[in-house]
C-alpha cells in the first residue's frame, strides 16, 4: 500500500454526504453543527468528538448525517494527521454496528489510512510486513462485507476502488468496482460521478 493512500481517503470523504432527506428529529445533526463550531474557532479536538459522536448517532439511521459528519471528522483527520484515531474509532463503530455498510466501509478506509501513516512515520519495519498484511487483509474483508450487505452501495464501492488504486497490481480490480459503479448511473444521477470519472482517468493515464 502507498504511502499517498492517506491522499485517496479524501476523495471518499469528498465523496460522503449525500442522500435522502433528514429528519426533523435527527439528533446527530445538532452535534453536527456543534462540532462545526468548534473545529471554525479551532478547537479541532472537541471538533472531532463531536463528529464521531454524531456518526454513532446517525450511523444506520441517517446516511446523510453519518455522511456529512464523515466527511467532517476526516477533513479534521487529514488536518491533525491522527489516522490511529480514525481507525481506533471506527474500529469501535463497527463493533457496534456490524450490518452498516457505511460504518464498514467507513472502517476499512481508516485501515487504509492507517497503513499510510505508518508508512509516513517510518514504522512500516518496526511493526512487521505480517501485521502489514494482516491490516490489508483486515480492509479487503471489510470492504467486501460491506459490498455483501449492500452491492449497490456507493461509498463501499467508490472507497473499494480507491483503495485497489493504490495497491499494488490492483488497477485492474479497481476498474472492475468502477464498471459496477457505472451500473448504477442511470437510477442515481445525484452521486458524484465526476469523483469517480477522475478515478479512473487517473488509473487510465497510469497504464
Amino acid at each position: 500500500m502507498k504511502t499517498i493512500f492517506t491522499l485517496g481517503v479524501l476523495l471518499v470523504l469528498t465523496a460522503v454526504g449525500w442522500g435522502a432527506g433528514e429528519a426533523a428529529d435527527d439528533p446527530g445533526q445538532a452535534v453536527l453543527l456543534r462540532g462545526e463550531t468548534f473545529r471554525d474557532s479551532g478547537r479541532t479536538t472537541d471538533a472531532a468528538a463531536c463528529f464521531e459522536l454524531a456518526m454513532e448517532l446517525s450511523a444506520g439511521t441517517s446516511p446523510q448525517s453519518f455522511g456529512q459528519a464523515q466527511k467532517a471528522y476526516w477533513m479534521a483527520v487529514q488536518q491533525g494527521g491522527d489516522f490511529p484515531r480514525a481507525y481506533s474509532f471506527f474500529s469501535r463503530l463497527a463493533e457496534q454496528f456490524p450490518d452498516s455498510p457505511e460504518v464498514l466501509a467507513a472502517k476499512a478506509s481508516a485501515t487504509g489510512g492507517y497503513i499510510g501513516w505508518l508508512a509516513q512515520a517510518g514504522l512500516m519495519e518496526p511493526v512487521g510486513q505480517e501485521r502489514i498484511r494482516d491490516l490489508d487483509n483486515q480492509a479487503r474483508e471489510l470492504y467486501e462485507t460491506a459490498l455483501a450487505r449492500d452491492p449497490d452501495n456507493f461509498q463501499a464501492l467508490f472507497a473499494f476502488a480507491i483503495y485497489e488504486s493504490y495497491s499494488p497490481k490492483g488497477a485492474a480490480r479497481a476498474q472492475a468496482l468502477l464498471a459496477r459503479l457505472d451500473a448504477l448511473r442511470d437510477g442515481h444521477p445525484h452521486y458524484p460521478w465526476a469523483q469517480v470519472d477522475q478515478l479512473r482517468a487517473r488509473l487510465t493515464a497510469a497504464k
